[in-house]
């Protein structure tokens, strides 16, 4: 009897310790037991009898700490990684008579987004600290294109911003690996808010921030600063984005940065990092 009870706590030590790595991993997702990480479920699923039971549990436990300790952080960027965007293809889209080839689609895009300098125009949007009928006045005059057009712009940036089906396959591979995922984001609140609203998929990251939320810009070392305070990060983060700058403020920051090309391009670099078996 004493021997049973003795097999029985043990059990129970081990699972309370798989547990508790689940819930330190993944807070927001792992709540109480019967939930992600309690092995007693997986052994359900797997229809053990009694006596097997017993015998499974362990490496089960053991299997679920594991996983966790071996788990990394991984950062996306959103716009160009996770989601399309090509602003010159909108515009020739949105403009064919006047912008009729991609040379004039860039002199456009270099007059509307400054860049995406952190000092421009654009840049007081992706910051939160301007409202949208405002910056088409603004940009309307600095570059003399007509105010309708900004705003005919502005209004069709949230239906060009269609996810990237590689990409999103990669998070969900990354989520049932058990890493833990997040986004850092320059992005106007009122896109932000739509791309949540439409893609059930944030539900696998574990936080995220928008620049326009927090009033902070990539790549300026303060954004990277409260991610850092906000995220329980173990060690080097991964971080994803698709600009040049950006990638070096992370690798100041002291992240592992990847840039983004293709999302075969992002897997290769994830398998050699250890990230995607």
């Amino acid at each position: 009897m004493r021997c049973a009870e003795d097999s029985r706590l043990h059990t129970a030590c081990l699972t309370v310790l798989a547990w508790l790595a689940a819930k330190k991993a993944h807070p927001k997702t792992v709540m109480c037991f019967g939930r992600t990480g309690d092995p007693h479920l997986q052994a359900d699923k797997q229809n053990l009898s009694p006596d097997r039971r017993k015998s499974a549990l362990m490496p089960l436990c053991w299997a679920n700490i594991e996983r966790h300790a071996m788990s990394q952080d991984v950062v996306f960027d959103l716009g160009g990684v996770v989601f399309r965007w090509q602003p010159l293809l909108l515009l020739q889209e949105l403009f064919p008579k006047q912008v009729r080839n991609e040379a004039e689609a860039r002199e456009w895009a270099s007059q509307i987004f400054e860049t995406f300098h952190p000092e421009g125009d654009w840049a007081l949007f992706d910051l939160g600290r301007i409202e949208p009928e405002p910056l088409a006045q603004r940009i309307a005059a600095r570059t003399g294109l007509a105010e309708a057009y900004v705003r005919h712009l502005m209004a069709s940036i949230p239906s060009h911003l269609q996810a990237i089906p590689g990409t999103v396959d990669l998070i969900h591979e990354l989520k049932a690996q058990g890493h833990r995922l997040y986004y850092l984001s320059n992005m106007p609140a009122a896109y932000a808010d739509h791309l949540v609203r439409v893609n059930p998929f944030f539900s696998q990251f574990d936080d995220g921030i928008f620049s326009s939320h927090v009033q902070q810009i990539k790549p300026k070392a303060d954004i990277f600063a409260t991610a850092q305070a906000r995220w329980p990060l173990r060690g080097q983060a991964v971080f994803i984005d698709d600009v040049p700058h950006n990638i070096d403020a992370a690798e100041q920051h002291g992240w592992h940065a990847i840039r983004f090309e293709t999302p075969e391009q992002v897997r290769a670099q994830l398998v050699l990092r250890g990230c995607l078996g």
